[in-house]
């Protein structure tokens, strides 16, 4: 669009997945993958790049909006999960009985519902043969579930993380002050019930690996 200047893409999908592999915490920091059987996947993911009438001004960002599912899934409990969400049910595998909950229709593992980002980049001459260029953005998240039982306390709030930087480059050398996550937000991927803790009645303690927080780097780089 717009003579070139303006690019986008929009992209809808669905996806029916079979045999959906989970990895699930089984204690003493030991996991084990396991089947999920049956899980759906839909959304629309849309992005967009635009160079502005402003010379060396661009704009780039995307969204995406996702709706998972389990469509069948009989998972671990959580440590200190009660009945009936945790209670011993019929295998659809085996035929036998396990204790599980039934997590089917209920929202997938690292599965947010919108993500997206924003990014503007400024690059302008200031001698015959140094640019600079300055850059920044940020990206946002909706939210998500961190381990494959789905237990409330590891499930992870939305976020938005910011990043900048400041490039004075030549034909052949580029120096850089990059930031990354300026608002030092701490946010976790995965997480588990520590073994050590909760039974019966009593929930266990969550452990996580939690993000990096702010980072500055200075980089540098030349072409042969």
């Amino acid at each position: 669009l717009l003579g070139g200047d303006l690019r986008a893409n929009v992209v809808a999908y669905p996806y029916d997945i079979t045999d959906l592999q989970v990895t699930v915490s089984i204690g003493n920091g030991l996991t084990r993958l396991r089947n999920a059987a049956e899980a759906r996947s839909s959304g629309v993911d849309f992005d967009f790049a635009y160079a502005t009438p402003i010379s060396g001004l661009s704009v780039n960002g995307a969204i995406s909006y996702n709706d998972s599912e389990y469509k069948e899934y009989f998972a671990t409990c959580y440590r200190g999960q009660q009945a009936p969400a945790c209670d011993t049910r019929i295998s659809p595998v085996t035929g036998l009985p396990i204790v599980a909950q039934d997590l089917s229709g209920t929202e997938l593992y690292r599965a947010p519902k919108w993500a997206g980002n924003l990014n503007l980049a400024y690059d302008m001459p200031i001698s015959s043969t140094w640019e600079l260029g300055l850059s920044g953005g940020m990206s946002f998240n909706s939210g998500y579930f961190t381990d494959a039982a789905s237990n409330p306390a590891g499930r992870q709030d939305s976020y938005q993380l910011f990043h900048a930087a400041i490039h004075l480059r030549s034909n052949t050398l580029d120096l850089a002050v990059i930031g990354e996550n300026l608002s030092e937000e701490f946010y976790i991927t995965r997480s588990s019930d520590s073994s050590n803790t909760g039974g019966g009645a009593i929930l266990a303690d969550t452990i996580a690996a939690v993000s990096r927080g702010r980072q500055v780097k200075f980089q540098a780089s030349y072409k042969f």
